[in-house]
């Protein structure tokens, strides 16, 4: 975190006519509501600085915040203590802290023999050679690693189970990112890329598997706007064309309903502005609708 703070230059900071670039400082701002209050913190390996500009009696100061005034006080202060030195020191890595390649969608380091599972490679950091989950699932507030077992049938590469196995299936894993994604992701990263479809000889799943989720009725882009001089908030109610037990409703990529099929879908916009509703399953499969709210 030290490092972090450290690597934001101060304010007006030019290479060229800042004869004090090496110099280490972590620092943070903030202003408070209404501009009551500009603060800036920060410190090294000897100093503590904190800056405050506000006023008294507790009165505005518009234009006042911590980047643009207490920052500026706060280098100065830093610059005019003793022992100049102390202020270029560079603080040693822990020795229980590295820097490790993760994969995602799993989180976990990687691992040449487990190449299917890393989609993307990312830096992170490690505290005693632990590396945490990265994706949470939403709908059990959990941490998961992602990772589906599954076999395929040695012919047709199809997915089998136990019960349509012929006995020459061949075990499989793969990553899956989180639903809530879904929509976002490439193709190559999407549910129905990475599971590859049920072999016939599975009807009870490979019917499912065919099944589609859509919105009913509505057309693709839905403007609304208020009803006359009316406080209340504009509203949109949606259903689903589904066979499929749950649907996760989504604003914007924001989870705001898991619901049956059976159950409508109403929301109430509070603001103007461009929205996406997305419902989705747990298969992967989703539709979704653009609502334009007028002011």
């Amino acid at each position: 975190m030290r490092n972090i703070l450290e690597q934001q230059n101060p304010p007006g900071f030019s290479n060229t006519f800042d004869t004090r670039a090496n110099q280490r400082l972590a620092w943070k701002t903030g202003t408070s509501y209404g501009f009551r209050d500009a603060w800036a913190i920060g410190f090294n390996d000897t100093f503590t600085v904190g800056v405050w500009v506000g006023r008294p009696d507790d009165t505005p100061s518009p234009g006042s915040y911590g980047a643009a005034t207490a920052a500026p006080l706060l280098f100065a202060v830093a610059n005019s203590l003793p022992n100049a030195n102390a202020w270029k020191s560079r603080p040693p890595q822990p020795e229980n802290v590295h820097a490790v390649e993760i994969c995602w969608p799993t989180g976990a380091a990687y691992d040449p023999q487990h190449e299917s599972l890393c989609h993307t490679k990312q830096q992170a950091w490690t505290l005693n050679d632990t590396v945490p989950l990265t994706w949470p699932e939403p709908e059990q507030n959990t941490w998961h690693n992602g990772i589906v077992n599954y076999r395929i049938d040695g012919r047709s590469a199809r997915r089998v189970d136990a019960h349509c196995d012929n006995g020459d299936g061949q075990a499989r894993e793969t990553a899956l990112w989180p639903l809530a994604l879904e929509p976002w992701l490439p193709t190559n990263w999407r549910r129905q890329t990475l599971l590859p479809p049920w072999d016939p000889r599975c009807p009870a799943y490979a019917n499912s598997a065919d099944e589609t989720i859509r919105i009913a009725q509505q057309p693709e882009a839905i403007t609304l706007h208020r009803a006359g001089a009316s406080a209340t908030a504009p509203a949109i109610t949606l259903s689903t064309l589904s066979n499929n037990r749950n649907v996760y409703w989504l604003v914007n990529g924001q989870l705001t309903q898991t619901s049956s099929t059976a159950a409508t879908f109403t929301h109430r916009f509070e603001n103007a502005g461009d929205f996406t509703v997305t419902v989705m399953d747990r298969g992967g499969r989703y539709d979704s609708r653009f609502v334009r709210v007028l002011p």
